[in-house]
C-alpha cells in the first residue's frame, strides 16, 4: 500500500484536483493496513494526511465527500484513542458526530447506525475525560438510536449494542453520584 501512496503522491504534486481523492483513499486504506498491522502510530499518520486531503474535497463539494470525510474522522478517532492520544481522538470524534448527524438528518435508516457507533464512541471518551455534559450528550443520543435500531431488528447484536449504551450512560451517572438516573 506504501507504493500505492508514494506513486500517487507523485500524480497529486503534478494535478492536485485530479489526485486528490485517489490518494486520499489511499491513504486510508495504508492506515487500515498498519492498523491491521498493529502499527497505530503509522495507522494515525495516514488518516489523518486522509482526513486532510478529504476536507479539502468536502469543502469544494460537501454533498459528496460528507460520509466519506466522516467515516474517515471516526476511524482516525479509534487510532488516537488507542494511541492513547485522547484529546486527538476527541476532536477527531466530535467532527465525526457532527458530520454524521448531517447525514442523519437527510438519511435517518441510511445513517442510525453509523451516527449511533461514533455517539458511542465520543461519549465512552468523554467520561473518561471527565468531560460529563458532553459525555451525556452523545451517550443520550446513542441511546436513542440504536433503541430505534433494536425495536426495529431485536437480534443479538442490537440488543448487546443498547445494553452497553445503557451501562455507558449509567456508569456516567454513578460517577457523579445521579443515583436515580444511574439505577434507570
Amino acid at each position: 500500500m506504501q507504493s500505492a501512496v508514494d506513486l500517487k503522491t507523485k500524480l497529486y504534486m503534478e494535478d492536485p484536483d485530479s489526485f486528490r481523492a485517489v490518494l486520499a483513499d489511499s491513504y486510508y486504506w495504508l492506515g487500515y493496513c498498519c492498523y491491521e498491522n498493529g502499527r497505530w502510530d503509522n495507522a494515525a499518520k495516514a488518516m489523518q494526511s486522509a482526513v486532510d486531503l478529504k476536507t479539502k474535497l468536502y469543502e469544494k463539494n460537501p454533498d459528496s465527500f460528507r460520509a466519506d470525510l466522516a467515516e474517515t474522522n471516526d476511524r482516525l478517532g479509534y487510532y488516537h484513542e488507542k494511541l492513547k492520544n485522547w484529546y486527538q481522538a476527541r476532536a477527531a470524534y466530535m467532527t465525526a458526530v457532527d458530520l454524521k448527524k448531517k447525514l442523519y438528518k437527510e438519511s435517518p435508516d441510511s445513517f442510525r447506525a453509523d451516527l449511533a457507533l461514533s455517539c458511542q464512541r465520543l461519549g465512552t471518551l468523554c467520561c473518561t475525560l471527565n468531560y460529563r455534559h458532553r459525555a451525556e450528550d452523545a451517550l443520550e443520543l446513542a441511546v436513542m438510536l440504536k433503541k430505534m435500531l433494536y425495536e426495529e431488528n431485536p437480534d443479538s447484536s442490537h440488543a448487546q449494542d443498547l445494553a452497553y449504551s445503557y451501562t455507558q450512560l449509567g456508569y456516567l451517572h454513578w460517577s457523579v453520584r445521579q443515583w436515580r438516573k444511574a439505577a434507570e
